[in-house]
């Protein structure tokens, strides 16, 4: 029988400089042409009490690159990546400069709930530019909160029971485009809406967005059900902002669809399913205003199958189109006809569920159960969290663009991206990344290098 040339005969060691994560090198390069690590440095300046220790800037950076890494989500890991020097040198960290596990815990312990804000004004300034750069007719925005399930970790402080029924924390959060742009760690048993919060993350978008678009930027913010709440409405309307918000089959609901007749009905379709649909102007008893009705009956399953009467789920939906002329006067005249047509408010209503896919995605790029005891330090890998995916976004539109798909999931792209090897050389006072022709070629990496040094977005 003969025996193959190719077979490995023995195991040596070898001194050259070699990773298996060479895909996080572009994208530590994207951080860094955002200017997000600068502004972390700087905002975050004040937690440095002295030249010892990890630096600020060393503590987001890696935080963010062992996010993408996604290869544990433990703190410990830290520690098997201090004695890395091949990761070092995809991240152009000096060995010396990684940290340990009981650096970042140490780090961590010196943040406090206070310290939120400065993250999200970071988000929402690195997520304005991309905004700007797209540059829509019509922005649109979800408001939704998200349940992060810690019923199997050991205690932590704000670990509550939350509307699903486990244990865990529940952030807020705005989406656009996709992204998660503004979001506030809370408390599992904080209630949905949160009146104040709402209501200030709200006003604080709003502002932004007219002071960066222009005063006569058009703007649409869809609610669930959690948020169906008069003095959310009220407040939109009188800033002229369109809203679509899932109402509540209240008593008065029921009532008011009793008089719909026959003729009054219309349909709406996508794919398989069909719903019938009818609207009105509806107000509950305590409100003063009128807002527009779609009241929507779900008629046949994913298959094509006609429900009976009582298996047929009902839904209302509110808005302000069409009531409140003022929302849509800084349309053209064809997309304010197509605004405000009741198929076009039912479609949007129903593009929540993919205003919902971020929150998958923030789980994957991170994770449910947070590592710390104290509820200001799970704020920060929360926080940090966020923006990693941000800048996940960010880096596959912007650099990855033409190599992976933009709805890409994180997993996705660390096992066909980050994942690959690569050797480090230093020559000549260079230091030089050295892939395989194939990896080269299949992942147009000198491509994806060069937009990853100059990416379009900067704060």
């Amino acid at each position: 029988m003969s025996v193959s040339n190719s077979r490995i005969n023995s195991i040596e060691s070898t001194q050259d400089l070699i990773t298996g994560r060479a895909g996080i090198a572009p994208f530590c390069k994207y951080l860094e042409g955002t200017g997000v690590l600068n502004r972390l440095d700087a905002d975050f300046s004040s937690l440095k009490g002295s030249s010892k220790g990890l630096a600020v800037r060393d503590f987001f950076k890696q935080m963010t690159a062992w996010l993408m890494d996604g290869t544990s989500r433990h703190i410990t890991y830290f520690d098997d990546l201090k004695k890395d020097e091949g990761y070092a040198a995809a991240l152009e960290t000096e060995v010396k400069d990684m940290a340990s596990s009981h650096a970042i815990s140490r780090m961590s312990e010196k943040f406090t709930k206070f310290h939120e804000i400065a993250f999200r004004d970071i988000l929402l300034d690195y997520c304005m530019e991309r905004l700007k750069l797209e540059n829509p007719s019509v922005v649109e925005f979800s408001v939704d909160s998200m349940v992060m399930n810690n019923d199997e970790a050991k205690k932590r402080q704000g670990v509550r029971c939350t509307y699903k029924k486990v244990k865990g924390y529940h952030p807020m959060q705005i989406v656009w485009n996709g992204m998660i742009i503004d979001a506030i760690f809370r408390s599992g048993n904080t209630p949905t809406n949160e009146i104040g919060k709402t209501l200030a993350m709200i006003e604080r978008l709003i502002s932004r967005v007219r002071q960066d678009m222009g005063d006569n930027t058009t703007i649409v913010i869809r609610l669930d059900g959690g948020y169906y709440d008069k003095r959310i409405m009220d407040y939109l309307d009188r800033e002229n902002v369109a809203f679509i918000v899932s109402g509540r089959m209240y008593e008065s609901v029921k009532e008011a669809t009793k008089g719909i007749t026959e003729g009054e009905w219309d349909e709406y379709k996508k794919g398989n399913l069909e719903w019938r649909f009818a609207e009105f102007g509806f107000r509950s008893k305590s409100w003063t205003t009128y807002y527009r009705a779609i009241y929507t009956q779900l008629m046949t399953r994913d298959d094509g199958q006609f429900l009976l009467d009582f298996a047929r789920p009902s839904n209302i939906i509110l808005t302000n189109i069409g009531v409140n002329n003022n929302v849509l006067k800084n349309m053209s005249r064809k997309d304010k006809q197509h605004w405000l047509r009741s198929k076009t408010i039912i479609m949007s209503h129903h593009s929540r569920g993919g205003d919902e896919l971020p929150h998958r995605a923030l789980k994957e790029i991170g994770f449910e159960e947070l590592p710390f005891h104290r509820f200001s330090e799970n704020m920060v890998v929360y926080q940090c969290m966020v923006l990693t995916l941000a800048l996940f976004e960010g880096f596959k539109r912007d650099a990855l663009v033409g190599v992976f798909s933009p709805k890409s999931y994180a997993n996705t792209i660390r096992r066909k991206f980050i994942d690959i090897a690569g050797k480090i050389v230093k020559t000549g006072g260079t230091i030089i990344l050295k892939l395989r022709d194939s990896l080269l070629d299949s992942l147009s990496f000198s491509e994806v290098w060069t937009r990853s040094c100059s990416p379009p977005v900067r704060i």
